[in-house]
């Protein structure tokens, strides 16, 4: 089965099998449009105040981190 045609509980299960890097990326691609949307949300809900605008790098850092445990 192709890895495009895994689904994430399936890639999942292959990821825990294999601890191939490659799979972890393709998760986290999956994922990483999710994180960056609630990175606008978070943003908006806290109009663009410039404390929040200087913790993107850490938020996306944090993300892929608590998304790689």
């Amino acid at each position: 089965m192709l890895v495009s045609e895994m689904n994430d509980r399936q890639l999942m299960a292959a990821i825990k099998a294999s601890h191939e890097q490659a799979l972890q990326m393709e998760l986290w691609k999956r994922y990483e449009n999710l994180v960056h949307k609630n990175w606008a949300v978070l943003r908006k809900q806290m109009d663009n105040s410039a404390l929040i605008l200087n913790m993107k790098d850490d938020y996306y850092s944090e993300s892929f981190i608590a998304f790689r445990k």
